[in-house]
């Protein structure tokens, strides 16, 4: 997004889920649309089959496009699209994200709610052509194929699907990725559940994990996090960058390590503002408005040559990233 509300795309395009009317893939940002309302933006961190993207307007309204199997999209339509269109449903929206072929939204009532996919049940409930109510006290969503977790209103952390509380209390946001799911609590600690020794070299599946979250480490000054497919972004109290997880395309953005169980920094910069982390690759924008890229770059989804660290995606000074990426 740009500061003018403005929404753009660029990457993999297979089942329109770029947005802005066309099937091709792009490798510099295209517009989606004309609008100028747009304020949070979330893209399925999952496989390619179930690619789509789900967006929040300035009148608190939802909207999704891209692959559309089982009703996923929530437009009561059959049919991919590539462009936006209207989540059904009457909810002043806050927050949503996608699992697999299931998405969970947080209404500003506190509300939680999912809607299809019936192959999966991954709801937590019967499938329904339109939302469906998972509870009525949430403030928090991290939604992945790891797991959807969420914050209730008492600061305790839920797994969503399995509708199990995680021990800790004091909880204020979550993030959830293919391997991982992470949190900061009030106290400014940040923990981490899921992978632990990373990925085997074939399949990514992880070496072993924790079931619990578990302290990252003792430092009490994390702000704002966002876990990505196979690795996590975190920024600290004085705009210092950090990355953990697996590093097989670089999206930790130091090309000297191929894994990190712990937080590392990323360059020597203290002028970071926002990140939000995809599946292998990571975008960071910076307080004087310009985007940063590096990772992965298989759809063009850098926006720019491939890089193993940070590189300013253009000369725009205009970007803007949610405050949370989802």
């Amino acid at each position: 997004m740009k500061v003018d509300g403005s929404l753009w795309c660029w990457g993999d395009n297979t089942w329109g889920q770029l947005g802005y009317g066309g099937w091709d893939n792009a490798d510099t940002p295209r517009r989606v649309g004309t609008g100028t309302h747009w304020t949070q933006v979330s893209l399925n961190k999952s496989q390619f089959l179930y690619s789509r993207t789900i967006a929040l307007a300035s009148d608190s309204s939802l909207w999704a496009w891209g692959n559309n199997f089982w009703g996923s999209l929530g437009n009561g339509l059959t049919g991919h699209t590539n462009s936006p269109t209207a989540v059904k449903s009457t909810n002043r929206w806050i927050v949503a994200g996608c699992k697999g072929l299931g998405t969970y939204a947080l209404s500003t009532d506190g509300s939680l709610w999912s809607w299809p996919t019936s192959l999966y049940q991954q709801t937590g409930v019967s499938s329904e052509p339109e939302p469906r109510n998972l509870g009525n006290d949430w403030s928090d969503l991290g939604v992945g194929d790891f797991g959807v977790y969420g914050i209730k209103m008492d600061a305790t952390l839920w797994d969503i699907s399995a509708n199990i509380r995680l021990p800790g209390s004091g909880w204020i946001s979550c993030s959830s990725g293919i391997r991982l799911a992470a949190g900061l609590k009030n106290d400014g600690t940040l923990w981490q559940w899921g992978a632990t020794d990373y990925f085997n070299s074939l399949d990514y599946s992880p070496i072993s994990a924790l079931t619990n979250p578990t302290q990252l480490t003792q430092e009490t000054n994390w702000t704002l996090l966002s876990v990505g497919g196979y690795h996590a972004l975190a920024l600290k109290r004085d705009g210092s960058l950090w990355a953990w997880g697996a590093n097989f395309s670089g999206q930790l953005g130091e090309p000297s390590v191929s894994k990190s169980q712990v937080p590392i920094r990323i360059g020597t910069s203290s002028d970071w503002k926002s990140i939000a982390a995809g599946v292998n690759h990571s975008l960071a924008l910076k307080v004087d408005g310009t985007m940063w890229a590096w990772g992965e770059n298989l759809f063009g989804q850098l926006g720019l040559p491939a890089t193993w660290r940070p590189y300013q995606v253009g000369t725009n000074q205009n970007w803007k990233l949610p405050e949370r990426y989802y």
